[in-house]
Formats: structure tokens, C-alpha cells, sequence
């Protein structure tokens, strides 16, 4: 007659895990090669982009401009850029919120908010004021 099994103790070795195997590779079909060059515009000159026009974050910057360049279109020149209308609405509905956590937030550089806010202050689109629990902060509305 033989004992109860025996129970594995968290000092033993835990059994190793079974191999995985990995999914099969599904067929790609080779992707449409990418024109180094962008064709040029009238009256400029052509660029070779060369390798950048297979990185993504390049194209999507461009496209992003692009995208900027379209909305920005039927806008009144005078209103404020796709930045500070972001700016601008984060305040509205975020009313005290603190500068610096704006900046965090929209990842926009301590000096380049700064700048920013002081010329929405200037056009009396923002309101600054210092908390007083806290001197060092600014608080937007």
C-alpha cells in the first residue's frame, strides 16, 4: 500500500510549461512600394525623401500638416491655431485647472504654454490667476 500522493510544496520546482508553439505565418503580400520622391508641387523644387518615406512617424506628421492645413482652410485667420483652440477648450471645461498639468497633459513644453498663455491672456481669452495654497502654481480659466 503506498501513501497519499504527495503534494507539490512551494519550495519544489514548479513542472516546466509545455513548449508553445507559434501560429502559423499567415501569407503578406509584398506592400506598394513608396515613392522616394513626392512629386512636386508647381513652382517647386522636387525632394528626395529617401528613406524617411517609409517611417511612419514622418508620414504621419505630414499628414497631420496636411490634415492642419485643410481645417485651417475655412477658419478665420485671426482665430486661434489647432494648439490653442485644444488649449483653449481643456480650459473651458476644466475651469482652475493648473498650467503645468495642461502642459503635461497635451505634452507642449513648460516655455512654449507659458508663451501661449500669456498671448491668450494678452487677447483676453484666458484668465491667470496664482492659488493661494500654492504660489508656485498658475491656475487657467
Amino acid at each position: 500500500m503506498t501513501g497519499p500522493a504527495a503534494k507539490p510544496t512551494d519550495l519544489e520546482p514548479a513542472a516546466a510549461p509545455s513548449p508553445r508553439r507559434a501560429p502559423p505565418a499567415l501569407p503578406v503580400p509584398p506592400a506598394a512600394p513608396v515613392p522616394s520622391a513626392a512629386p512636386a508641387p508647381a513652382g517647386k523644387p522636387r525632394i528626395d525623401l529617401g528613406a524617411l518615406s517609409n517611417e511612419p512617424g514622418f508620414l504621419l506628421r505630414l499628414a497631420q500638416l496636411q490634415a492642419y492645413s485643410t481645417v485651417l482652410e475655412g477658419v478665420d485667420p485671426d482665430g486661434p491655431r489647432p494648439g490653442a483652440f485644444s488649449v483653449l477648450y481643456l480650459i473651458a471645461r476644466n475651469p482652475g485647472l493648473r498650467q503645468g498639468a495642461l502642459a503635461k497633459r497635451l505634452m507642449i513644453k513648460r516655455a512654449q504654454m507659458t508663451k501661449l498663455v500669456q498671448a491668450l491672456t494678452a487677447r483676453k481669452l484666458v484668465q491667470r490667476s496664482v492659488p493661494a495654497d500654492d504660489r508656485r502654481g498658475i491656475e487657467l480659466a
